[in-house]
C-alpha cells in the first residue's frame, strides 16, 4: 500500500510540473485537457500532503465561519461552515492545478479548529488560525497555539501584553500578520512591531485602506526591514469569495510547517483573484544569463552591488496592463505590459545598479490601466540584506 502510495505522489507531482509550465496542445501525444482532468480525478486518490521540488501552492485565509458569534448576526444564514471553507479551497486549488492550504482564523474561538471537517480535504491541508483583536489592531496567527495565550488575549489588550504574546509565538515557530491595517480598525504605527507580514490587500477590491496598508510595507522595507507582504478575504459570508485576493506561495509542501517557511520566507505572490496575473521575479547575479540566483523573498549577499539583472515573467495578463517596478527610491519603471525595450514575449529584463551603503530591494505589481488598480504583486528581492525574517 505504501508503495502505491508513494507512485500516485510522484505521478501527481509530475503531472503538476507540466501543468505549471507554459501551456502547450499536448504533451506526449495526450491532449493537457485530458491530462488535466486525470490529474484532478488522482488528486482524489494521491496523499493530500504533496511532498516534492519546491512548488507554488495556493494559499486562502483570514476567513471566518459560522462559528462567528461576535458580529453579523443578520447574516448568520450565510455564514461558511468549515466543510464549506475546505471544499471551496481545494475547488479553487485545483483549477490552479496546485496543491492548496487554508487558515481559517475565527475571533479569538477554537471551534472552528475543533470541527470534524477540520482536516485534509482533497488538495488542501489545513492550517491552525486565529484571529487576536488588541490595543493596535487585529492579528491573524498562523501555526501553533496556545490555548491559555489565546484565552488572555481579550478585544484591547495592551501593547506590552500583546508584545509579550508575540515572542511566545514566535518561540512556538508561530506566524503573524497585522490584518486590514489602516482600514475601521488601524494599526496607528509606521513601526513593526513584532508582525511577520503585512495584508497589503484586504478584501475584494482594491481600496484606500489597502493603498495605505501596501505603503506601510513599502515604508518598512525602505528601513531594511524584511517582511511579507500578504494578500487575505476576510471573508465572512457566502456574500465575501474566500479567493478574492489569495496567495501563491512557493513551499516544499503543503504541509503547515512548510507554508510557515515559505511565508516567513516571503515567497509570496498575492493576486486579486486566482484568474489574475501571476508576477515571478528572478535574479542572475553572476551574469551567465540564467535567472536562478533569487527569487521572490530571498535577500542577496551583504554587499552585493553594482549593476544587477532581473527578470519579470508575467502569466494571464490582460492587454494595457501596466508593470510597475519599484524599489527603496520609489517606482523607477510603469509601463504597459509588452510596451518598449526589455520585452521577450511575457518576460521582461532589465538592469538596476545599488549603492553599497544601504539596504534596497526590487518588487513588481501588475495593475489595470489606470496605473491605479492593483491585480497582483509579488514580495521583493532583497539587496544588501539588513536584518533577518522574523526579526526586529
Amino acid at each position: 500500500m505504501k508503495r502505491y502510495l508513494n507512485l500516485l505522489m510522484v505521478l501527481y507531482s509530475l503531472g503538476l510540473a507540466i501543468l505549471q509550465h507554459k501551456p502547450r496542445r499536448r504533451f506526449l501525444g495526450v491532449g493537457i485537457a485530458s491530462l488535466r482532468a486525470a490529474l484532478l480525478m488522482l488528486s482524489c486518490l494521491a496523499p493530500c500532503s504533496i511532498a516534492c521540488a519546491d512548488q507554488w501552492v495556493a494559499f486562502f485565509n483570514h476567513i471566518h465561519t459560522n462559528y462567528n458569534d461576535e458580529e453579523f448576526d443578520w447574516a448568520t444564514p450565510l455564514k461558511l461552515s468549515v466543510q464549506q471553507i475546505m471544499s471551496r479551497s481545494d475547488t479553487f486549488a485545483k483549477a490552479l492545478s496546485v496543491p492548496g492550504s487554508v487558515a481559517i482564523t475565527e475571533h479569538n474561538n477554537w471551534k472552528p479548529i475543533a470541527d470534524p471537517a477540520f482536516r485534509p480535504f482533497g488538495v488542501v491541508q489545513p492550517i491552525h488560525g486565529m484571529e487576536w483583536a488588541v490595543e493596535l489592531g487585529e492579528v491573524t496567527v498562523f501555526g501553533p497555539l496556545d490555548k491559555q495565550l489565546s484565552d488572555s488575549l481579550k478585544r484591547g489588550t495592551n501593547a506590552a501584553a500583546m508584545m509579550k504574546a508575540f515572542q511566545q509565538i514566535h518561540a512556538q515557530n508561530g506566524f503573524l500578520t497585522a490584518c486590514h491595517p489602516r482600514s475601521k480598525v488601524r494599526w496607528h504605527t509606521e513601526k513593526r512591531l513584532g508582525v511577520d507580514a503585512i495584508e497589503v490587500w484586504s478584501g475584494i477590491g482594491w481600496k484606500t485602506w489597502d493603498s495605505d496598508a501596501l505603503l506601510w510595507w513599502n515604508q518598512l522595507l525602505t528601513q531594511g526591514e524584511r517582511i511579507t507582504a500578504l494578500g487575505a478575504s476576510d471573508a465572512h459570508t457566502y456574500l465575501h469569495p474566500i479567493e478574492c485576493p489569495m496567495n501563491l506561495v512557493f513551499a516544499k509542501s503543503n504541509k503547515p510547517d512548510d507554508m510557515l517557511a515559505a511565508l516567513r520566507a516571503g515567497r509570496v505572490m498575492v493576486l486579486g483573484g486566482p484568474n489574475m496575473p501571476q508576477i515571478f521575479l528572478a535574479a542572475d547575479t553572476n551574469g551567465d544569463g540564467i535567472y536562478k540566483d533569487a527569487m521572490s523573498g530571498d535577500a542577496l549577499p551583504v554587499g552585493q552591488s553594482g549593476s544587477l539583472r532581473f527578470q519579470v515573467t508575467i502569466e494571464k495578463t490582460s492587454p494595457d496592463d501596466r508593470l510597475i517596478l519599484t524599489d527603496r527610491n520609489g517606482a523607477f519603471f510603469n509601463n504597459t505590459i509588452g510596451s518598449g525595450e526589455g520585452w521577450q514575449g511575457n518576460v521582461y529584463r532589465f538592469q538596476r545598479s545599488f549603492p553599497e551603503d544601504q539596504p534596497n530591494f526590487v518588487r513588481a505589481e501588475i495593475r489595470q490601466p489606470d496605473a491605479k488598480t492593483m491585480k497582483s504583486l509579488c514580495n521583493p528581492i532583497y539587496l544588501p540584506m539588513k536584518t533577518a525574517a522574523g526579526q526586529k
